[in-house]
């Protein structure tokens, strides 16, 4: 018999390709990580979950674990009527031995958690679907892959598209720029008025949210990079689809969608990812 609680898992777990204790307990809203572990372990024992630690060269003992579904879990979310077409096998998830990706999949995870709570703490928000970095590589045939995706309404009417670019490690002058131009050839519109990311996602709704880790002078070098690809393409008037941010690392603050401190290429101006 599986509780409510542990299918609430079940589902978070569906959204998102592994979890660790703590972003559930977040995600979920539970009184304390202890509850979230006791959750965990039952739905371990049940085996519709799996575990592993992140590889670390840290001391034993301080390195969390992450669960995914194991394929009794994907069973049981596929007979609920969910649609696992996108979503990874547990083999992939665990094949992973790079902390970096690891590391890195966890911070989208963290920035998307955030999303969600936006969407319960404020009222005139609501998310409509939320995707993350491994179900975005499934689903899109472009060379511009988002690492997240949220699709918002404000006030019941206005639609606001938010894709997520984390930048944990630098990058040369020569790769970013091969990322902005696969971004700009995904959403300029082709001769029929419609661009590649409004045939995959069904809307023309987009701000493209650069965030990184790394320093705020970093930020500031990818808003420079960003005009410069701008204005050799002549693209100048896509400028407004831009948004970067310095975040340090850990558990993002939903009020972080909508303060204006995020910066958007051409203007000293900062400004809020949505607008409410």
């Amino acid at each position: 018999m599986i509780s409510d609680t542990e299918k609430r898992i079940l589902q978070c777990l569906y959204v998102f390709p592994f979890l660790t204790v703590q972003q559930v307990r977040r995600l979920l809203m539970f009184h304390s990580s202890s509850y979230a572990s006791t959750k965990f372990r039952a739905l371990w024992m049940k085996e519709l979950i799996q575990r592993r630690s992140l590889p670390s060269a840290i001391r034993a003992g301080s390195v969390p674990w992450i669960y995914a579904l194991t394929r009794s879990g994907r069973s049981y979310l596929r007979r609920s009527g969910y649609n696992l077409r996108y979503h990874p096998y547990p083999s992939e998830v665990f094949a992973v031995e790079d902390y970096d990706n690891l590391r890195h999949d966890l911070a989208v995870t963290d920035f998307l958690i955030a999303g969600y709570l936006l969407a319960k703490q404020y009222p005139a928000i609501s998310l409509i679907e939320m995707l993350h970095d491994r179900t975005l590589r499934a689903m899109q045939q472009s060379p511009a892959v988002f690492d997240g995706w949220l699709n918002f309404l404000v006030r019941g009417g206005k639609q606001q598209c938010i894709a997520l670019e984390y930048e944990r490690r630098e990058k040369d002058v020569k790769a970013f720029e091969r990322k902005i131009m696969a971004l700009l050839n995904f959403i300029v519109p082709n001769a029929q008025g419609k661009s590649p990311y409004e045939t995959q996602f069904h809307t023309a709704s987009l701000t493209i949210s650069f965030v990184t880790p790394i320093s705020l002078d970093y930020t500031y070098t990818l808003k420079q990079r960003i005009e410069t690809i701008l204005k050799v393409t002549e693209k100048v008037y896509e400028a407004d689809v831009f948004r970067l941010l310095y975040l340090p690392p850990g558990e993002v603050d939903p009020a972080t969608f909508l303060t204006a401190s995020w910066l958007r290429p051409f203007t000293d101006q900062k400004m809020s990812l949505i607008a409410v």
